[in-house]
């Protein structure tokens, strides 16, 4: 008679996720890496808990778990991993200037915007208010422009007012007697 002592292991896992700023129809990219390791050597398989297809998250905290399963058909316990995506609205600046530069009984106003992102990410402006060509009337006009990130995150709009004024020119009349001859 001999006695003996069966053990398994149950494997060992690891797991990362790291944002990236790759989008996807507004969500990020977010690499995630999981392995396991058995100290029997066994062959596992790894099994996710609140993990998307495509590894693409919304703005916001998540939580993913990871365990592993053996050959022999023991379980690693679950491991979490909380991550926090992250994505900075763009900040906008503009500015409109109006100019004696005249077209059509128009004025030329310099519209000028800019936009930053500190995420890095490309953006677009949109506008509301501007003319195609700058030029405006002779009046009150208000020109708003918002930036959307590459992410689909808008700025909140910034507004800037002007007038264009264009004033009457004065005409000044001075008699001048012309003698008269008697």
């Amino acid at each position: 008679e001999k006695s003996f002592t069966l053990v398994n292991a149950v494997p060992t896992v690891t797991l990362t996720a790291t944002q990236t700023r790759t989008t996807k129809e507004g969500k990020f990219l977010v690499n995630i890496e999981a392995s396991a390791t058995d100290a029997d050597g066994d062959t596992t398989t790894l099994e996710y808990d609140e993990r998307t297809p495509d590894d693409c998250y919304e703005v916001g905290d998540h939580i993913i778990r990871v365990r592993a399963k053996d050959e022999a058909g023991f379980y690693s316990p679950w491991l979490e991993k909380s991550f926090t995506v992250v994505n900075a609205s763009p900040t906008v600046t503009l500015t409109a200037t109006p100019t004696r530069t005249t077209k059509d009984g128009k004025f030329l106003v310099e519209v000028e915007a800019t936009a930053i992102d500190a995420d890095g990410d490309a953006t677009t402006l949109e506008y509301e208010g501007r003319t195609p060509d700058d030029y405006y009337e002779v009046g009150n006009h208000v020109v708003r422009v918002r930036a959307k990130d590459e992410a689909g995150f808008y700025s909140p709009w910034l507004e800037k007012s002007f007038t264009v004024v264009n004033a009457t020119p004065t005409v000044t009349l001075t008699a001048i007697p012309t003698p008269t001859r008697m």
